[in-house]
């Protein structure tokens, strides 16, 4: 495979990932409209369907789960610089930590997806 086919794949793949992370993040009061927590969930379904291993699975999640906690949280380094009285590259990297620590879980819903769907295939779709 060329550099060009492997990272188009890459885009095709990491896309709905982060549009998931879009949504899920747009479906609190704040930033949207609750309606799309009806449907923030959806692109990361497809596409754990479609993963090749467990480890994609898991790269495809932790993806979604950093765009969605990193929009959700933007305001955190802000509330340690100013009332933390941290430094902001110290600021930065706690946000990095946490935001990092938040997102395995929607990464270890998308492994356990795979592994469910390919155990049981679309009854356990459905399940989820």
């Amino acid at each position: 495979m060329s550099k060009v086919s492997v990272w188009l794949r890459f885009i095709g793949d990491v896309t709905p990932a982060v549009v998931s992370g879009i949504f899920l993040t747009l479906s609190f009061p704040h930033f949207g409209n609750a309606a799309f927590a009806w449907i923030a969930l959806v692109p990361l379904l497809l596409i754990c369907v479609r993963a090749s291993s467990l480890r994609h699975s898991f790269v495809l999640g932790f993806v979604t789960g950093g765009v969605h906690f990193a929009g959700m949280l933007y305001w955190i380094p802000n509330v340690m610089v100013e009332f933390g009285e941290l430094v902001p590259v110290m600021a930065a990297s706690l946000y990095f930590l946490l935001v990092s620590y938040l997102a395995l879980f929607p990464a270890l819903f998308s492994v356990g997806l795979f592994i469910v769907f390919h155990r049981f295939g679309l009854i356990g779709l459905l399940c989820a």
